[in-house]
């Protein structure tokens, strides 16, 4: 047996506990001094009596939280609220380059740290290859505009009115950031280094976010930032009946302009003309300012806009005491009648903007304010406007739109949102629009569309906050029966408005949210008051956590089980007391339970404790791996004084034994067709797709391993920029092994592959070849859950069987844990044309040198290569002791092999010439093998 590989072993996380997914405060044990985590990760509560002074958080206890060499964490802004509480807002920075979305929340009262929370991801430090200029010529390539917004005189202006900033342009200046690749923290995708542009098109109408790989030039991603509403249906009514309004006289007539409102902020509103040219905006005017339909240049879109923009402001005003959106009092701008029969209304970063839809602009009430929430979300919480996070920035939108129309009107007002014009969401019933009203529940949205459901998604948070407003009851979609004693619209507003404005970050997820709403309701209405209680009680309808009850503990969350670790690991979890009260300490009784069938039971003496205290706990009874199969393990408390046993155990978690290697050279010739362990591989299928072994596919007609798809009804394919492995998890197969590489001085893989794919898309839905190809049958390789190789076909069935190679030297000295990975979507049995979407994987291979005895059977002594470095002529000399014909192969650090030449057996010194003229500067590796080992040494090319 080959020393490359020691043994396979592979977890299988089909269903992760909750308690840690990659969005969280990194904690070290040095934490235990100061705090602890609550029950979500991401939120620290400090000790009671702890004196740490905010500025001196990081300073002092940075260890704490993992902070590294060249990390730092910079202060971005303060702010204080009515309780007296300061909320601290720090950016991390990885040798001076911001980490987007990495923000801490300090919490402060009387000077001191109560609580912390946000985001502190692992970062891997980089250095930018790709130029400003050359980047920015990507960013606007992949927006493709034909002109764009810094062009424009009068958009240039208009910008530089709404900030008050003589010097504000639109041009995309750009900055290095670090981001990962799909705005999805949970996913936990690797974070690059990337250049991040703002690129405002004025045709075609669009604002995105454009990030570029600051290393290979690529366009990683992008996202729409202007923030719509989206609405299918409009009506023919006048939204707000007949109003009070405040304008500006000229001297020779009003315009719909007002000045000093509030505290001081100017709002104005004008008229596009049905244009998309913003410096062609003109004003709204009026002879007498009674703006009624005797005036031939009445307008009832731009009043109600110019109305609605008032109330907006006097709500945010009087009830949260915040000025305009930006707290700082910046001009609240309305632009109407943009573009001809646009059926949207939007927020572009700076102002407000509206449609004429079908003949009924989108101006009511609600809607305006909603556009101008996306404002106050901009300079508050920051909420990337993409999945989850893009949900929770919706609903709040929903949420104050909804709140200013009770203010403004109270009997016209009702739960749903753009009722004036034609109704298109219900905060009260979201299934009614088609939204769902349970986390993850029917309806719920998982593709990238409306990137990654932002309108649809909002549902959940929009019923939370009718049901804590309102109250209810009945059954959600997970089967919980649920009750809800409502608070009042203005009890929950100022909980709503405490949880966007003081905790949540810009990658903030639903459990964030059901956190930092218990935490908004204990500062302003005390722990475990009733409104504490009815914020518990709706998120639990809404499918989040679990109601308040006394004497209630649960297990919260499984660590995962080490990839490629021993044969008995110990388990470890996170318990947590779900109570209000205080525990007074006494005996808690825990176990885990494993099929095949394995027990621990155990008990704990816990001190007293207080509410919400979440506490870490490991089994002294090890989970025994060594038998053949999977293993599905959960843990739970057996307190019989629990009230509540639905939230007594965690989630379950799946992995699977390790698996011993038999041949370097897996060829599955010798596996029975559709075994699912085999060799040092395990095989894992998606619910969509098959991954078996086939007969007759394989290189050499024999067997191969054969990813295929299955229905193609739920695959979601829409934006490009959006990765496809990141939510179609029901269309991925894999093929996963353990490699040890600890002992070993090389480590080279290499595999044959063949793909093809349907002709549907292209032909049904007009989609390009390539472009499919690339989207719905993708195999990569993973190590450590990284991706590290990607593959796609080229056409639909005359690609032959590849052979792909990849060095893997820079994992020398470890464990990892190695996956093919297909996605396929379109099974060959439904396939009209009888290709479907597939992935044959055949004869992997696997070559290295170990250090332990220095030199392989088939060489004595060493390689040598001189000059080293070079300009690019190398003699190598070396001393043969092999019989048969030897292999030499250059390749450099990337894994491509460079050239490849057959030298004939020595039993003595011999040389031979390498000639790397023409190569790129850099470290090359020279590699000389034979039937029983290889020898290999590196050469540096000069430049």
């Amino acid at each position: 047996m080959s020393a490359v590989l020691r043994t396979g072993f592979l977890i299988g996380l089909l269903a992760l506990a909750p308690m840690l997914p990659a969005q969280h405060l990194r904690t070290t044990p040095r934490l235990a001094e100061i705090g602890y985590e609550l029950e979500s990760p991401g939120w620290v509560q400090l000790l009671p009596g702890t004196q740490i002074r905010p500025e001196a958080l990081f300073a002092d206890y940075g260890a704490a939280f993992g902070l590294r060499p060249g990390e730092t964490m910079t202060l971005l802004r303060t702010e204080y609220d009515e309780l007296g509480m300061g909320h601290h807002r720090y950016q991390l920075a990885v040798g001076g380059i911001p980490v987007e979305g990495a923000r801490v929340v300090v919490h402060s009262q009387y000077g001191k740290v109560r609580s912390l929370n946000g985001w502190l991801p692992v970062v891997t430090p980089s250095q930018a290859l790709v130029t400003r200029e050359d980047a920015r010529a990507a960013a606007l390539q992949a927006v493709g505009g034909l002109t764009w917004m810094w062009e424009n005189p009068g958009a240039e202006a208009a910008l530089r009115h709404a900030q008050g900033d003589p010097a504000a342009t639109f041009f995309p200046a750009g900055e290095l950031v670090y981001a990962d690749s799909d705005y999805d923290p949970v996913n936990g995708s690797a974070l690059r280094l990337v250049w991040k542009f703002d690129v405002y098109a004025e045709t075609p109408h669009t604002r995105q976010w454009v990030y570029v790989d600051a290393q290979t030039g690529a366009v990683i991603k992008s996202l729409e930032t202007l923030h719509t509403t989206n609405t299918p249906g409009t009506a023919l009514t006048r939204y707000a009946g007949e109003r009070t309004i405040t304008t500006d006289a000229t001297g020779t007539n009003f315009r719909l302009r007002e000045t000093n409102r509030g505290l001081g902020v100017d709002i104005e509103t004008y008229d596009m003309n049905q244009t998309t040219d913003f410096a062609l905006a003109v004003d709204f005017t009026d002879d007498d300012n009674y703006w009624n339909n005797v005036n031939a240049e009445f307008d009832e879109a731009a009043t109600d806009a110019h109305f609605g923009t008032e109330m907006a402001y006097d709500y945010y005003l009087t009830k949260h005491n915040r000025h305009s959106y930006n707290n700082s009092g910046s001009p609240l701008v309305s632009y109407v009648h943009f573009d001809v029969a646009y059926f949207n209304a939007f927020w572009n970063g700076v102002w407000m903007t509206y449609g004429d839809g079908n003949g009924a602009p989108l101006t009511t009430l609600d809607v305006v304010a909603h556009e101008l929430t996306h404002g106050v979300t901009q300079f508050s919480a920051e909420l990337v406007y993409a999945y989850e996070s893009g949900a929770l920035n919706e609903s709040f939108s929903d949420i104050f739109g909804n709140l200013v129309e009770y203010e403004a009107d109270s009997i016209l007002a009702d739960w749903r949102i753009g009722e004036g014009f034609g109704a298109f969401r219900s905060m009260q019933n979201p299934n009614a629009f088609g939204n769902p009203d349970t986390y993850k529940g029917q309806s719920w949205s998982v593709g990238s569309f409306d990137n990654g459901g932002v309108h649809i998604n909002s549902g959940v948070q929009n019923f939370w906050f009718y049901l804590l407003s309102v109250g209810g009851s009945g059954t959600n979609d997970k089967n919980r029966a649920y009750s809800v004693t409502g608070i009042g619209r203005d009890k929950a507003a100022q909980i709503a408005y405490r949880v966007l404005t003081v905790y949540l970050t810009p990658f903030s997820q639903y459990e964030d949210a059901r956190i930092a709403s218990l935490q908004a309701a204990a500062d302003l209405y005390g722990t475990c008051g009733e409104e504490y209680k009815a914020v518990a009680a709706a998120w639990y309808a809404v499918g989040l956590g679990f109601p308040i009850q006394e004497n209630d503990f649960g297990v919260v969350g499984i660590y995962p089980i080490e990839p490629c670790g021993p044969e008995e690991e110990l388990v470890k979890i996170r318990v947590q007391y779900l109570g209000c009260d205080s525990f007074p300490g006494g005996p808690l009784q825990l176990a885990y339970f494993a099929q095949p069938f394995q027990v621990a039971v155990e008990n704990v003496n816990l001190p007293a404790i207080p509410g919400g205290f979440a506490f870490d706990y490991t089994f002294n009874q090890p989970l025994n791996l060594t038998d053949p199969g999977g293993y599905q393990l959960i843990s739970r408390t057996l307190s019989l004084s629990d009230p509540n046993f639905l939230n007594d155990s965690s989630e379950f978690l799946f992995t699977y034994n390790t698996v011993p290697l038999t041949n370097q050279h897996i060829s599955f010739e010798s596996y029975a067709t559709g075994q699912a362990v085999f060799d040092t591989l395990y095989v894992r299928r998606g619910a969509q797709t098959r991954a078996v072994v086939e007969p007759g596919l394989g290189k050499d007609g024999s067997f191969s391993l054969l990813f295929e798809g299955g229905k193609r009804d739920n695959f979601s394919f829409f934006n490009a920029s959006f990765d496809d492995f990141a939510f179609n998890q029901d269309y991925q197969s894999s093929a996963c092994m353990c490699m040890d590489a600890t002992r070993l001085d090389s480590l080279g893989l290499s595999f044959d592959l063949r793909q093809t794919y349907s002709k549907f898309r292209e032909i049904n839905l007009g989609i390009d070849s390539l472009e499919a190809a690339a989207k719905v049958n993708i195999l990569r390789l993973t190590v450590d859950g990284v991706e590290i190789s990607r593959y796609s076909p080229v056409t639909h069935t005359q690609d032959t069987f590849r052979t792909h190679r990849i060095l893997l030297n820079d994992k020398l000295g470890g464990v990892f844990n190695l996956c093919f990975e297909g996605l396929t979507n379109q099974s060959k049995e439904i396939d009209g044309f009888d290709i479907g979407d597939r992935i044959l994987l055949d004869n992997i291979r696997f070559t290295s040198v170990r250090n332990t005895t220095g030199v392989s059977p088939v060489l004595a002594g060493t390689l040598q290569l001189y000059p080293n470095p070079t300009e690019g002529i190398v003699t190598l000399s070396y001393q043969g002791a092999e019989t048969g014909p030897l292999a030499l192969e250059v390749w450099d650090m990337a894994g491509r092999r460079i050239s490849q030449r057959q030298l004939l057996p020595v039993a003595g010194a011999a040389q031979t010439v390498i000639d790397l003229r023409g190569q790129a500067a850099g470290l090359y590796l020279v590699r000389l093998s034979g039937d029983t080992g290889s020898l290999t040494s590196k050469v540096l090319v000069k430049p």
